[in-house]
């Protein structure tokens, strides 16, 4: 797959997708950033160096104003942007993120302990692969993601069988191994290579969750136990979404256009709906 941004520059492209990944955590602006990479010229180092400091400068002054107005008007001089987290608060937003795995994985495993042996062959909202082809890439992706995390070489590619005649099993022993990988103290400072590049642990926590709350819905959908998604967490996946300008996001492989779907539809659909499923 052809990497979206500075696809010739593999250095670029991780500190942009880094950069990225602090939306989801409330460190940083999707349209701050999204301005900075559009004004770097590809592979030009003066010019990298020459325009993150110039954003960060330009939101610098931004909040300062903000802060002198606040004291002005009501003898307060802390900022209420809530840009420039203290350590504490992105500590919160980072375990914030694991937990969301954490439900991610519940809510997928009880979806996947109801999957009966007839329906394997059973048609998904992801119309390129059939229950178990979407089950076998979700399992697959968290023992890679599980390996990844370790500094470990994963034992098979992506798309090998990792379900075997167990497709419970399969799923129940990926889980243990990914949510005990997202619980190690240093799982966001590591760096996982996906299909498009390598990843700075903030972004691929997001990814990630994706992975996990998106196709556990479409498994839900494609056997009928849509009551045991959890509205909640599909709910906050599709804020996080939405707060990270996901139309760039919208590639043939990846996700398709915003399906019409009722304002008042449960958030699971409204969620496969933001992913383009129909």
């Amino acid at each position: 797959m052809e990497p979206i941004l500075f696809p010739d520059n593999s250095s670029f492209r991780y500190e942009a997708l880094r950069t990225f990944g602090h939306i989801a955590y409330g460190g940083a602006d999707f349209g701050e950033v999204a301005v900075t990479v559009e004004r770097i010229v590809p592979g030009d180092y003066g010019s990298w160096y020459d325009e993150w400091p110039a954003t960060a400068d330009r939101v610098a002054g931004a909040a300062h104003s903000v802060s002198h107005s606040l004291a002005a008007t009501t003898g307060s001089t802390t900022p209420s942007t809530g840009r420039d987290l203290p350590q504490t608060a992105r500590d919160f937003q980072e375990i914030n993120m694991i937990n969301r795995i954490d439900r991610a994985i519940d809510m997928t495993g009880g979806i996947v302990k109801g999957i009966a042996a007839e329906q394997m062959s059973a048609p998904t909202p992801c119309q390129e692969w059939d229950l178990r082809e979407l089950l076998n890439h979700l399992v697959g992706g968290m023992n890679i993601f599980a390996a990844q995390l370790q500094g470990l070489t994963p034992v098979r590619d992506h798309h090998d069988d990792w379900l075997d005649t167990d497709p419970q099993g399969a799923y129940a022993e990926a889980a243990v191994l990914d949510r005990a990988a997202w619980h190690r103290p240093d799982a966001l400072e590591q760096t996982v290579r996906l299909g498009f590049g390598e990843v700075p642990g903030p972004m691929a926590a997001v990814i990630h969750l994706t992975e996990l709350v998106v196709h556990g819905v479409d498994l839900a959908v494609a056997t009928g136990q849509e009551g045991l998604v959890d509205e909640q967490l599909c709910a906050e996946m599709l804020a996080i979404m939405r707060d990270m300008g996901f139309e760039n996001f919208r590639v043939p492989g990846m996700f398709g256009p915003e399906v019409a779907v009722p304002a008042d539809a449960p958030a699971h659909r409204r969620l496969l709906a933001y992913v383009g499923r129909v």
